[in-house]
C-alpha cells in the first residue's frame, strides 16, 4: 500500500515551495553582487535580478542629481568629478624616460643598433615555419611591403640558430620568423607568434600575435583600404616610453631605412606606418595606405652552407 497525498497545485507553486526550504548562506558584507551561494536556481535568478534593478536604481539617482547640481547656481561651479583612465589610474613607473637623458644617449650610441643610424641600409630575410598556411602567407605578403629591402625565404626545416648565422653571413641586418598554431585560443592556421632577431649579434625579440587584420579584411565605408604605393613608408612610433619601450622601438626602426620621405602629411602618395604600444592591448601596428593582394611572395631558398 502506497501511502500520500494528492497535491493539486501547479508546477510553478511547487518550484517556490521548493525554494522556500532551499536553505541558504547570508550574503557577506561586500558580495551583494554574487549568487552563487544560492542553490536554487529559480531563487538565484530572482536575486540576481533584483541586486541589478538596485544598481540601476542608484546609476539613475545619481544622474539625476547631477542634473540637479548643474541647474543649481550653489553648485554650478563646483568642479566635475575626473573620469578614470588607464593614464590617470596607474603608478608612477621609474622606468619612464625623460627626453633627451644624457645616460640614454650614451647607451645608444653604444648598442647593436648604432651601426644601422650612422646609414646602414636594413636588409630582412622574412620566413615561417613548416608548411605555412594561407593566412600565414598573407601576412607575409603584407609585410614584404611593410618592409622595404626584405626576402622571404622558405624555412625547410632548418634551425632558427643556423639560418640566423647563414643569414648573418651574407649581409642580412634583420631576421623575422612568424609561427602559426593554436595560441590564445586560436585556429591552428593563424598566425600567433613573431620573433624578430637583429643580426648578426641579437638582440632577439618575441612576440605574440592577435587580432591579425590585414588591409584587404578593413572596409571604410563598404570599400576596402586602398593599395600601398611604392614610396618608403615613414615610421610613428608611439607609447615607447621606458627603458624597454625604447629597446623595442630601436629594434623596430631597424628595419626601416632612416631616409625622411615625408614632406607634406597630406600628400596621398607617403605611406605611414605606426608602431603605438598600447597598455590596455598590448601593441598595434598599422600601415595607413594598406597593402596590395598581388600574387604569392617570390620564394627563395637557404644554400651554401646550411
Amino acid at each position: 500500500m502506497v501511502h500520500g497525498t494528492i497535491c493539486t497545485c501547479n508546477r510553478q507553486e511547487l518550484v517556490r515551495a521548493a525554494a522556500g526550504m532551499v536553505k541558504t548562506k547570508p550574503i557577506a558584507e561586500g558580495d551583494l553582487s554574487s549568487t552563487k551561494h544560492i542553490a536554487n536556481r529559480v531563487k538565484r535568478q530572482e536575486v540576481y535580478q533584483r541586486i541589478k534593478k538596485g544598481k540601476k536604481d542608484v546609476k539613475k539617482a545619481k544622474k539625476e542629481q547631477r542634473k540637479k547640481d548643474a541647474e543649481d547656481p550653489e553648485k554650478k561651479d563646483k568642479p566635475k568629478a575626473v573620469p578614470k583612465t588607464l593614464d590617470n589610474m596607474r603608478e608612477e613607473d621609474e622606468t619612464i624616460l625623460l627626453s633627451e637623458d644624457e645616460e640614454v644617449m650614451n647607451d645608444e650610441d653604444e648598442d647593436e643598433f648604432a651601426k644601422y643610424f650612422d646609414g646602414e641600409t636594413p636588409k630582412t630575410i622574412i620566413t615561417s615555419a613548416n608548411k605555412p598556411s594561407k593566412k600565414v602567407i598573407e601576412l607575409i605578403k603584407a609585410l614584404l611591403q611593410l618592409f622595404p629591402g626584405s626576402y622571404y625565404y622558405e624555412r625547410r626545416n632548418f634551425d632558427i640558430k643556423d639560418i640566423a648565422k647563414w643569414a648573418g653571413e651574407r649581409g642580412f641586418t634583420n631576421l623575422v620568423i612568424l609561427g602559426q598554431g593554436l595560441q590564445l585560443g586560436g585556429h591552428k592556421k593563424n598566425p600567433c607568434e613573431l620573433l624578430l632577431i637583429h643580426l648578426p649579434e641579437g638582440p632577439s625579440l618575441h612576440f605574440r600575435l592577435t587580432s591579425v587584420q590585414l588591409s584587404d579584411e578593413i572596409k571604410v565605408g563598404g570599400v576596402k583600404a586602398g593599395r600601398a604605393t611604392k614610396h618608403k613608408p615613414e615610421l610613428i612610433l608611439n607609447g615607447f616610453t621606458t627603458r624597454l619601450g625604447l629597446r623595442v622601438s630601436r629594434a623596430f626602426t631597424a628595419l626601416f631605412p632612416q631616409v625622411s620621405l615625408l614632406k607634406n602629411l597630406h600628400a596621398p602618395a607617403q605611406t605611414l606606418t605606426l608602431l603605438a604600444n598600447c597598455r590596455a592591448r598590448g601593441g598595434e601596428t598599422r600601415r595607413e595606405s594598406g597593402h596590395s593582394g598581388g600574387s604569392n611572395p617570390t620564394k627563395k631558398n637557404f644554400g651554401g652552407g646550411l
